[in-house]
């Protein structure tokens, strides 16, 4: 063999190469090949074959390294083991394909394929291995019933995890190259997308390996010596490879049989920990990896790298410490560096860890990573386009006396060169805005417009204090400004003519000057001032909407400029704040090389950083700058070009500077948090959505909603609460703006939407939200205080009740008692989902005087059936009927689906649509394919979806998650017969029903809420009396 094997046997003691690599013969039918490179692990694998009665054969492979020691406790605890010994290369998968060439592919049915799975210090690897063991080996039964699976379903090539199902479009990392090359050399045609078992654990037929070992036999796959590489090596490929292999081969891989009931509660506890922390990390993921990608870019070598760091999740914990600190006290972060330490950590969020628990119990853990690894993709997504912001740090109601500059005046510096046109809004914008004690120094330039200096005569006879210098020749801005400059006797401003200042404009301006340290010029946020511009960047904006700069500065003006304070490389002249001190001591405008102007304040600025002064950008204020009150366009290109030779030359490193600034865009957020204030204030004001983020139909309804107002060119502000991330996010949509924000608390959600003008609020579900109560107050509020229009539509019955599909604990719907002492018993026995999202004990009778209390003040209340305004009105008789509006969802785009033809011996195949949960009937499809498989029925019950119930039946098929476009193909290869909607609550709308109906499907359902509402008036559907498996078999029976 090309490297390194031996047989080992035990003498008596001692540890002695046996003269024949061929195993003991035996009679068994199955066998078990262990990697063992963790000797402490051991023992913990003895614990599981030592429960498994079914016969096997055992082979252990351990490496050159192991101490004979170790290698005896082995031999110790299983003394008929099929021991071999070889070279440290290819991990777990060299070793074992040298044994699968010494046993062969015919001498056993099924092989279970292990190792020692270890990844560093974390975690992951340690509950990795747990939940493989205990899906692999971790009892008899879950043996017998792995062996059961592969005899009932030949399609079934490998058995593994529940949760180690992976897709090669998320997780072939580095090792793609390799791949590529193990399929050309077998001859196959294949494209990328692929499923395999993570971890390389899983049982599997031997015959599957046939293409595999001719490379193995003909010396084709090298393998690298063992050097800790976490990705790119053959044995990473092979790995993967598996997975290709049957695919090629047509069949399918399928999740262990163990029953998830019987794990103990360490396991548990550590499963929930993971779980939850991969949430911790998830809204990190996308930048963290978008910045290991962007430097990876540079080379290969550094894209290798990149890659490996990225394929464990205990590599990305490692990289991502620094993030994860942001969510856990100081204190803690030792504790957490052991997985006990995690799960005490992440009690602390007991609702969300209750959540995890509820579906590991049930035996539901691959709905559950299912549904993590959805969060997890939208989480990284999320990561991408929400800002993190804290509204009560960000918003500052502007209070004048928070702004002294003292009893002496400041100097405004004007310089005029025409611009007639512009002369009275600015001086009667000073004049009604400037509260501060200021002196007005203006200089005319002597330009050609004769009706220039008679108006400023005039006008400054109002301003006793006021100097205006008069120019026989035109000198020039640069030797203007040094002119009136020479005339100060306090800190100044230099304002253009063609602007428009707010009220308080020059407290705000000027305080950085007088209170900080080392200010050495102020500029303010204007339309059209290249770094300072709003609201988009760099460039020459009209003002915003076409607002006033007072409507436009009341906004700015309620920003906390401590958060947002920022140092420019250059001010910018329109209107700039100026250090007296400072000019007073380096000298100011440089008349010499920069002439007439243009760079003149930038090359000022750059020398006052010189000093170790610094350039302020001024967050809360906003000046209106119209562009052309001090040059001719045409002297002002001239100008430019040369002016900025002279600036580069003079300051080498101005230009890098201000790409750095450019680049880093500090004050991004600052403009989206205003852009989206102040587009509220132009009318129609905005339209606020609150709504969970569990997906579903209440988040399609949601975004239908979303992109009508949008077509509308409405504002649109979405609230949404992640339970996941225990955050509330704000996404904006107007015009071409989109972006988002995340907020940690409904008080700050409430600080933000107190800066707005709301025209109606739109509460489309609050399922999840831990602060409910605190945020019907927030509606009602803004409701009263606006007098904005308020609408809710019933998604579901949360405003009747917390737990809001109304099932009993036994499973049955409430029909709403009018006793709610019943309703009282049964939310302290009852223990479903909505527990995990609403924890705290409840009086039903509370909640409903809140909820009451709100739609009381609701304009509308849309149901979208007439069965759940009857369920509605039984629990608030007193509502105003006519504000309840019944109007049903529409579902757009559905073909309808020519049926193909079947054979007789297919099955009669019923389809189940969409994810399927306890309410949704999780537990009658179980039942139902229990049913079938006892009367071995020629009938497959076929979830295009989820389920949360594990079923393992050839008499059942699950497609997994599908987009929607998708669903017309899916059905057609699947060839559905009939369609099943199996939910036991009165659901308010069922998109699936609808679907169903479009694409002109039978469809079943059970007699209750607004699916048999719809189906009663279609000719192709049938309503069932009886809410039981039984009862569907028996009505699916008369339709074959």
């Amino acid at each position: 063999m090309k490297y390194r094997i031996e047989h080992l046997q035990n003498d008596n003691g001692t540890i002695v190469p046996s003269s024949t690599l061929e195993p003991t013969p035996t009679k068994n039918e199955i066998a078990i090949i262990f990697h063992v490179y963790y000797i402490d692990v051991w023992e913990e694998v003895q614990s599981y074959l030592n429960n498994i009665k079914t016969p096997y054969d055992l082979y252990v492979n351990v490496p050159e390294n192991m101490p004979e020691e170790d290698i005896k406790k082995i031999f110790a605890l299983q003394p008929q083991v099929n021991l071999y010994r070889s070279e440290n290369r290819g991990r777990d998968v060299l070793p074992f394909l040298q044994i699968m060439h010494i046993i062969g592919l015919e001498r056993y049915k099924y092989i279970c394929k292990l190792h020692t799975k270890k990844t560093g210090n974390s975690p992951l690897g340690h509950v990795w291995r747990k939940l493989l063991y205990f899906d692999l080996i971790g009892s008899d039964e879950t043996v017998k019933k792995t062996v059961k699976m592969f005899e009932d379903d030949p399609n079934i090539c490998m058995i593994t995890g529940k949760n180690t199902i992976l897709d090669s479009r998320r997780y072939n990392y580095g090792n793609t190259k390799k791949i590529d090359r193990l399929i050309d050399a077998c001859g196959f045609l294949f494209q990328d997308e692929y499923y395999f078992a993570g971890g390389t654990m899983f049982w599997f037929r031997p015959q599957l390996l046939t293409p595999l070992m001719k490379l193995f036999e003909n010396g084709s796959l090298e393998f690298e010596e063992e050097r800790g590489q976490k990705d790119n090596t053959i044995a990473h490929a092979i790995e993967r490879f598996f997975g290709i292999l049957c695919a090629i081969e047509g069949k399918k891989i399928a999740p262990s049989p163990s029953d998830y009931t019987k794990l103990d509660n360490e396991t548990i506890e550590e499963t929930a920990s993971l779980v939850l922390s991969q949430q911790y990390h998830g809204e990190d993921i996308f930048t963290l990896q978008q910045n290991a990608l962007q430097e990876a870019a540079q080379t290969n070598h550094q894209l290798h790298q990149r890659i490996d760091e990225l394929e464990e999740l205990a590599d990305l914990k490692r990289r991502f410490k620094k993030e994860v600190k942001k969510y856990i006290p100081q204190q803690l972060w030792s504790v957490l560096k052991s997985i006990k330490g995690v799960v005490w950590t992440l009690k602390n969020n007991p609702t969300l860890l209750k959540k995890v628990i509820y579906y590991i119990k049930r035996g539901e853990i691959k709905y559950l990573l299912s549904k993590i690894k959805q969060k997890t993709d939208n989480n990284i997504q999320r990561g991408k386009d929400f800002t993190h912001i804290i509204p009560q740090h960000i918003i500052k109601p502007f209070v004048k006396s928070d702004y002294p500059l003292g009893e002496k005046p400041v100097d405004i510096i004007i310089p005029v060169y025409n611009g007639y046109e512009f002369l009275e809004k600015l001086f009667d914008s000073i004049e009604a805005h400037t509260t501060a004690p200021y002196r007005l120094i203006v200089i005319n330039d002597a330009g050609d417009d004769e009706r220039v200096l008679p108006y400023l005569q005039k006008r400054l006879q109002k301003h006793p204090t006021a100097l205006l210098i008069e120019h026989e020749t035109n000198q020039g801005f640069v030797k203007s400004v040094n002119e009136a400059y020479s005339k100060t006797q306090n800190h100044f401003v230099i304002l253009n003519t063609d602007t428009e200042v707010p009220s308080f404009w020059l407290e705000r301006l000027m305080y950085p000057i007088f209170h900080q340290e080392k200010i050495a010029s102020t500029t303010p946020f204007t339309n059209a001032g290249t770094i300072a511009s709003f609201p988009n960047f760099i460039v020459d904006n009209p003002i915003f909407e076409g607002l006033d700069v007072e409507t436009i500065d009341r906004s700015f003006r309620n920003i906390n400029p401590e958060e947002f304070y920022e140092e420019i490389p250059t001010g910018v002249g329109f209107c700039m704040g100026v250090n007296k001190e400072l000019a007073d001591t380096i000298g100011f405008f440089d008349e010499e090389s920069f002439g007439k102007g243009y760079g003149e304040e930038n090359d000022w600025c750059q020398r006052a950083i010189q000093k170790g002064y610094k350039n302020f950008l001024v967050p809360n204020l906003f000046v209106y700058h119209k562009h052309g009150g001090s040059f001719d366009p045409k002297e002002k290109e001239k100008l430019l070009a040369q002016n900025i030779q002279a600036l580069t030359k003079k300051h080498p490193n101005y230009e890098m500077d201000v790409q750095k600034y450019v680049a880093k865009d500090p004050h991004k957020t600052l403009r989206e948090i205003l852009v989206s204030i102040i587009s509220s204030k132009k009318p129609p004001k905005a339209d606020i959505i609150i709504d969970h983020a569990l997906g579903g139909g209440a988040n399609q309804y949601a975004q239908e909603h979303i992109e009508t107002l949008r077509l509308a060119s409405k504002k649109v502000f979405y609230i949404t609460y992640d339970y996941y991330l225990g955050k509330y996010t704000v996404t904006y949509f107007y015009k071409d703006y989109n972006f988002g924000f995340s907020i940690d608390d409904a008080e700050g959600i409430k600080i933000l939407l107190e800066q707005l003008d709301i025209e109606e609020i739109f509460v489309n579900s609050l399922v999840s939200y831990r602060e409910t109560e605190t945020f019907l107050a927030i509606i009602k509020e803004l409701k009263d205080i606006q007098h904005a229009k308020l609408i809710v539509p019933m998604h579901d019955y949360y405003p009747l009740c917390p737990n809001y599909t109304l099932l009993q604990p036994d499973g049955k719907y409430c029909d709403i008692p009018s006793d709610t002492k019943i309703c009282e018993q049964c939310l302290s026995a009852n223990d479903a989902e909505w527990k995990n999202f609403y924890p705290a004990d409840v009086s039903i009778e509370s909640w409903r005087t809140l909820w009451k209390e709100l739609f009381l003040v609701t304009d509308n209340i849309i149901c979208f059936s007439n069965s759940s305004k009857k369920i509605i009105k039984k629990a608030y008789p007193d509502l105003d009927e006519e504000k309840i509006k019944v109007i049903p969802h529409t579902v757009k785009n559905i073909p309808q689906i020519q049926k193909q033809e079947k054979t007789v011996d297919e099955p009669f195949v019923i389809g189940v649509l969409g994810a399927i949960n306890f309410a949704k009937g999780a537990g009658i499809i179980k039942e139902l394919v229990a049913l079938i498989d006892k009367e071995d029925l020629n009938i497959q019950v076929t979830v295009i979806g989820e389920i949360t119930e594990m079923i393992s039946s050839k008499h059942f098929k699950m497609t997994g998650r599908y987009k929607h476009e998708e669903l017309p193909s899916i059905i057609t290869e699947e060839k559905v017969d009939l369609f099943l909607i199996p939910s036991i609550c009165p659901e308010t709308f069922s998109y699936t029903s609808e679907e169903i109906m479009q694409m002109d499907y039978p469809l079943v359902v059970f007699d209750i809420g607004a699916p048999a509402e719809r189906v009663s008036s279609y000719e192709k559907g049938h309503i069932i009396k009886e809410i039981s498996a039984q009862a569907v078999l028996d009505k699916i029976k008369t339709l074959l």
